[in-house]
Formats: C-alpha cells, structure tokens, sequence
C-alpha cells in the first residue's frame, strides 16, 4: 500500500512539471485501474484530456468510465465533445441515441435515430443501434426490417446471429424467422454455425429429412465436428435412411477410428441394410473401444444378438442377449426381442414367458410386450391363456400382419376355424405375404395344430 502510494506521489509531482508526458500520465492510469479507483482514474483520464491533444481513444476511456460510475451527465458532455470531432463518424451520434434510451429518453433517442437514418441509410453500425432501440421500445415490425436488412450487410457474422437469437431461442416467430435465416443464408451459405441453425430450425419443425441436408452440409464445411457428425447419423437413423447411413459411416470409420458411436452406428446401418457379416465385423471391434459405458455397451450387444440371429448363431445371440440382461435389466427393447426369439426357436419358453411378463409390468399398454407374452403362451402350449392375453391388443380393425396371424394361429389352436381363417386373411390383406400364411389360409379345413 505504502509503495504504491509513493508511486502516485512521485508521478503527480513528475506530472505537475511536465504536463505534456503521455506516459506518466500512463503509468498512474495503470495503478488506479489496478487498484480498481474509479474516481481517481476519472479524474487522471480527464487531466491527460485536458493537457494533451484530443485523442478518441482517451475521451472514449473517460465516457466508459463515468458510464460505470452512472454519472451520465458527464458521460453525455464527454460523448458530445467526441462528436464535435468526428462530425463524419455516425458512430458516436448512435452511441449518445443509445444513452438516451439507457436513461430512458427515448424521445431524444428517436430524433437522433431520424436523423442518423436519413444522413447515413446503408450505415450497418447505425442500422444495428438503432434495431436495438426498435427492440426496447417494442417496435416490433421495424426491428425485423432493419433485422432483415442487417442480414445483408458488412456485419460480422457472430452479430448477426445474435440479432436472430439470445442463446438457443429465436428472437422472432417462426414464419419471420426462417425468412431471416434464409437471407443470412443468402449471404453466408458456407458458414457452419449457418448450416446449423438450419438444421435446428427444421428439427424443431419436424422435419427431419430438411434438416439432414443441413447437417451434411455443414459436415462437409468440417469433417472434423464430432458432435455434428453424431447428429447427422441421429437423423439418418430416425428417417430410415439406412443406405445414407452407411456410406457415411464407413466414410467417417476413418476420420474417427477411435469412436466407438462411429463404429455402432456402422454396425446398425449394415444390420438394417442385410449386411449381417459385416455388422457383426464392425460390431465387435467397436466395442472393444468401449470404456466405463454400459449405455453404449448394451447397444453393441443388442445389434450383435440381432445380427446372429438373422446369421442363425443362436447361441452367440443369446450370450449377447443374456450379457444385456445383467447389464441393463431395464432395457426393454432387448429383453422383448429376447423373449420373442425365443418363443420363435421354442427354446426355454418359461424364461420367454417371465421376460415377457417384466416387461408388460413395466408398460401395461405397449402391444409388443402382449404379442410376446401371448407368443410365449402360444409355444408353451397353454392355449386358453394365451387366447386371453391375445384378446387384449388384436381386433378385427388391427393393422400389424404379424398380431393378425398370430391371433389367428391361437384361434385355430382353440378349435375356431373360422375366426381363425378370417384373422389369417386380415393378416394377407393388411401387406402380409408370408408362404405359410398362405399355407394356412389354403389348407384350413385339413391343417393340424403342429403346423402352426
């Protein structure tokens, strides 16, 4: 404290016989800010103002200052002076506008703007301040013409997303602002951030499969963006764009050898385009690359069990299967398969039963999980119940081919031929074209109960 008080002293007395020295003036400005002295560093801005030339950069450092201290009379005297010597630069007069609304004298501020427009139309900086005010003062239709306006202009591009959004909300309704993003497009098409608030704005759409010509867009701008890369594969796979989902990530295999999300969404694309070989390859490597991650872990296995099967591994299927049920008991999407695949094989029906069972205590409303419980009934022979169970989630104005037949399977099983027959030709007009529903459907009155 005592060091840094004789430094002022010893530059005040340097000052006071050389009023000129921008430096010592400098060196005291440096103390006072760091002691953070708002008063004294006023003062000291406002003796080097006074007994050297007229400097902006100084007279603006002032108006900063005393902006702080809110002692805005000053401020405005020390703004007004600026001016007086840059009479060209619109600059300041937007800045005094825009000190007249802070101190809400908006009718001040409203006649500077007019006049600022009028002198300097295609002025971006005015344009900008005066969008502002547009926006304090609710003028709402006049902000988004100088918003609009301001799309086209030499601002920088981060200002001009910050005049369409505060954080991740538009600052406009919906309609106005998809035409603001389509004219900042106009001008910045090979932008990122650009391409991206695209994509957003139609995900929140809903409309995905628009929102995907954005992301790969901007995925070709930066093929190095993990996060929209993740996102680009997220809506290929919510559209079913299975061949898309593919190509790109095979392409990306390389560019991220060491992700394991590159590796599962591989291995998902090439399960849902019949590439089973190859999506049990891709499956397994990926997941040695998987650390301290059940979530993602458990996918790997779920893929892979389903990849076996369609291959007819059946006991690799169910390891997989069964390593999901220790690591998530909880993921019912798996534990349902499961249980259906194993009704299907008619292989440890009463565990086919139990896991179908789970998951309908889980959701008593999902029909996946009273399809599975009535197919597990079905294969175990219990006739009766799983006619019950059946009962639950089929009727005649049932669209899924698969509940259709099953029902009708079950029908046939409790002696109803002809109900039987009628689910089965439900089942064939609703899309089914298996050959042994043909079969069924065909040979009705002589087909036997082991021929279901």
């Amino acid at each position: 404290m005592n060091k840094t008080k004789s430094a002022v002293n010893i530059y005040e007395n340097l000052i006071k016989a050389n009023t000129k020295s921008e430096i010592l003036y400098d060196r005291l400005i440096r103390i006072y800010f760091d002691k953070k002295d708002l008063t004294n560093l006023s003062k000291i801005y406002e003796r080097k103002l006074e007994n050297i030339e007229f400097n902006n950069e100084i007279a603006i450092s002032l108006y900063d200052l005393n902006l702080k201290a809110r002692n805005t009379n000053k401020a405005e005297k020390i703004l007004r002076e600026i001016i007086l010597h840059n009479s060209d630069d619109p600059r300041y007069k937007a800045l005094l506008a825009e000190l007249y609304v802070s101190t809400h004298e908006s009718d001040k501020a409203e006649i500077l703007y007019k006049e600022l427009l009028i002198e300097y139309p295609e002025n971006s900086n005015v344009r900008l301040s005066y969008s502002y005010y547009c926006k304090y003062t609710d003028k709402t239709e006049e902000y988004y013409k100088n918003v609009m306006w301001l799309m086209g202009s030499d601002l920088i591009l981060i200002t001009k997303i910050n005049l369409l959004i505060s954080g991740q909300y538009p600052n406009f309704p919906k309609e106005k602002y998809l035409k603001l993003l389509k004219e900042l497009y106009k001008y910045h098409p090979n932008e990122i951030t650009v391409n991206t608030l695209f994509a957003e704005y139609y995900i929140d759409d809903d409309n995905k499969e628009e929102a995907l010509n954005y992301i790969r867009k901007a995925m070709e701008l930066s093929n190095s963006n993990f996060n929209l890369l993740l996102i680009l594969f997220e809506l290929s796979y919510d559209e079913g764009k299975f061949e898309d989902l593919y190509k790109d990530s095979e392409k990306y295999l390389y560019i991220f050898p060491n992700r394991p999300k590159v590796f599962l969404y591989n291995g998902i694309a090439a399960y849902e385009t019949k590439k089973y070989d190859k999506a049990i390859s891709v499956l397994e490597t990926g997941m040695d690359l998987v650390i301290e991650d059940n979530e993602l872990l458990v996918q790997f296995y779920y893929y892979l069990a389903e990849s076996f099967q369609k291959v007819e591994n059946n006991n690799k299927s169910d390891q997989c299967f069964e390593k999901i049920l220790v690591l998530d008991s909880c993921f019912y999407t798996a534990i349902i398969s499961y249980s259906i695949h194993l009704s299907k094989r008619k292989v440890n029906i009463e565990k086919a039963e139990l896991l179908a069972k789970r998951c309908i205590e889980n959701d008593k409303n999902n029909p996946v999980y009273y399809y599975a419980y009535s197919l597990s009934l079905f294969k175990g022979k219990k006739y009766s119940e799983s006619l019950k169970v059946s009962e639950k989630y089929v009727n005649k104005t049932s669209k899924n081919t698969k509940y259709l037949e099953l029902h009708g399977d079950i029908l046939f099983s409790a002696g109803k031929k002809k109900e039987a027959l009628e689910y089965w030709n439900l089942s064939k007009n609703n899309g089914s074209k298996g050959e042994h529903l043909f079969y069924k459907i065909n040979n009705v009155d002589k087909l036997k109960l082991s021929e279901l």
